[in-house]
């Protein structure tokens, strides 16, 4: 990862997770920002060593649905078994906007209209480039 400086209204966002000690009293040093439409959003997944042992998201716009699952165990992928049904959440978060928590007013079988939502991901990232060590030849 090469740094770079963050607009102001993103590096605000950056020091108040900071300013949590959620990465082991360093700052956040990697912000990954992407935008969703209604109906879209990313794939079940684990995020890698690297992002270890802490990843923080903020969401804003609509609300959203975090679904966490088991880890994958290494015969969940083992071509001589049955095929599987996918497998089901062990929980889920719904994420209204503003919160960064599951809402208790929220309703079973609700129906919510969706919007478009921006994620900012946040953490810190263990190796980060000198911008001069990557530029010079």
């Amino acid at each position: 990862m090469v740094p770079e400086r963050l607009p102001p209204w993103l590096q605000r966002y950056v020091d108040k997770v900071s300013d949590l000690s959620l990465f082991g009293g360093l700052p956040a040093n990697h912000v990954l920002v992407n935008q969703y439409l209604p109906g879209e959003g990313i794939m079940p997944h684990e995020d890698g060593p690297l992002y270890y042992p802490t990843v923080s998201t903020i969401s804003l716009g609509s609300h959203t649905m975090l679904d966490l699952y088991e880890p994958r165990q290494p015969e969940d992928d083992d071509p001589t078994e049955q095929p599987r049904p996918p497998p089901q959440p062990a929980t889920s978060l719904l994420l209204e906007p503003r919160s960064a928590a599951a809402c208790p007013s929220a309703q079973p079988g609700a129906r919510l209209a969706r919007g478009t939502r921006v994620s900012l991901t946040i953490r810190r990232v263990p190796r980060v480039l000198r911008a001069g060590l990557l530029l010079s030849k």
